[in-house]
């Protein structure tokens, strides 16, 4: 499945944010809920910077 670019350069950018700028560049919380967790949390914190 392709995506168009400019939804592409879009997600890729919150992940650059979420590595760069939060310093979320490994899980940190075990398993799948934990993961799931984690980012759900990452997810609400880059909502609430916007």
């Amino acid at each position: 499945m392709t995506l168009p670019d400019g939804y592409r350069k879009k997600i890729e950018m919150l992940f650059t944010h979420l590595t760069r700028i939060l310093k979320q560049d490994r899980l940190r919380l075990r398993g799948m809920s934990g993961a799931t967790d984690e980012f759900t949390l990452a997810a609400a914190v880059q909502n609430l910077r916007r």
